[in-house]
Formats: C-alpha cells, sequence, structure tokens
C-alpha cells in the first residue's frame, strides 16, 4: 500500500511508518459540500429560532 502523503510504500496499518499521519481517511472531510449544508442549515434553523422567538415575545 502507498501512502497518500509521502507515497512511501507501507504495510496495511493505520499510521504510515515514514511520516506518521493516518492512511485511512476520516468519516468526513472539512470543506466537503455535505459539511457546509450542514453549517448553513443549522445556522438557518437557529437565525429562525431566533426571529419567531423574537416575534412571540413582543
Amino acid at each position: 500500500m502507498k501512502c497518500p502523503h509521502c507515497n512511501a510504500e507501507v504495510e496495511e496499518r493505520n499510521f504510515c511508518s515514514n511520516c506518521s499521519k493516518p492512511l485511512k481517511p476520516k468519516w468526513y472531510q472539512k470543506n466537503s459540500p455535505l459539511t457546509i449544508f450542514i453549517l448553513f442549515a443549522a445556522f438557518a434553523f437557529l437565525a429562525i429560532c431566533v426571529y419567531f422567538s423574537v416575534l412571540m415575545g413582543l
């Protein structure tokens, strides 16, 4: 197996023996479209909650 970071030939493990970085990808990616959508949906939900709480409080 090749390490995606340093291209060294390594055994099948969790971390590279050459550069010590993880060999298996995480279940999420930092800037993936799904992550951005979830953040946007959470902020929209909070904004709607604040709007209605202010509206009902008046």
